[in-house]
């Protein structure tokens, strides 16, 4: 099956420079044809034309030559792998919104629970800072998880192995049953604020009437 490159620019922060030259030149195996075709891959008025049309003559007189210009115009950006202690700031930072439970988003190319996505993503982190058979930062990442899960897993677990095997395997009906043990919590407490709002202002209400009266007994004559 035929692959459609798209134009390159040189300024697309989304394209790889050498993906797209690796590519061009599956597509285009002989170097004379490279040679001629090669700037009908370029995208009109951009960067890279700019740069192509603007090669000397020497380096086009080859496609040899043509790439190693390439090169030097895009380098190779080599990447960095992030450090054990960089794995484990992301890992604290990696926060599973309350308004987000119980909810499915896409993930992998399906429909996945929100809390089982926070597990994977988790789990590329431990991983990478090497933690997966120990428990370091676990009972500090699960005090920060929405209460209905936090009440779900808090205690049970000693390694991230363990924790994050646990949560993506969580019953949805007790996790159901859990949020709902804490709107009914929420509703009721928020019943007892309003209670006590009242009664403040009521209470507010009656020394100021209270006064009133005071003041008025203070102002009639003896």
């Amino acid at each position: 099956m035929q692959t459609t490159i798209p134009f390159f620019t040189g300024t697309d922060i989304d394209t790889n420079a050498h993906a797209f030259l690796k590519m061009f030149c599956r597509e285009v195996t002989d170097n004379e044809l490279r040679l001629k075709q090669f700037v009908h891959y370029l995208g009109a008025d951009s960067v890279a034309e700019e740069w192509f049309l603007g090669l000397p003559e020497e380096a086009t007189r080859s496609w040899r030559s043509v790439a190693a210009e390439f090169k030097k115009r895009w380098p190779v950006i080599h990447e960095v792998k992030k450090t054990e202690w960089e794995y484990e700031e992301e890992l604290l930072e990696m926060k599973l919104p309350y308004e987000s439970l119980g909810k499915w988003e896409w993930f992998a190319g399906r429909e996945v629970r929100t809390h089982i996505i926070w597990a994977y993503r988790v789990q590329v982190l431990v991983k990478g800072a090497g933690l997966e058979d120990c428990g370091a930062y676990l009972k500090r990442v699960i005090q920060e998880l929405p209460a209905p899960l936090r009440e779900l897993v808090r205690w049970k677990y000693s390694t991230w192995r363990e924790f994050l095997e646990g949560v993506i395997r969580l019953d949805p009906a007790a996790l159901r049953d859990e949020m709902e043990k804490v709107k009914e919590e929420q509703a009721q407490e928020q019943a007892q604020e309003q209670a006590q709002e009242q009664a403040r202002a009521y209470i507010t209400s009656e020394i100021g009437r209270r006064l009133a009266e005071l003041e008025l007994e203070l102002k009639r004559p003896a």
